[in-house]
């Protein structure tokens, strides 16, 4: 299970950190956590 963790991680930072460019961290943070919510 780490494994896949570990596969997952990378893609998912690149797009948050393309993310954080077109907006505040508060929306991001407010994003994520609907994500969170919804997975």
């Amino acid at each position: 299970m780490q494994a896949l963790t570990d596969a997952l991680t990378v893609p998912v930072t690149r797009v948050g950190d393309r993310v954080l460019v077109g907006f505040s961290s508060r929306e991001y943070e407010e994003a994520f956590e609907n994500y969170q919510a919804g997975s």
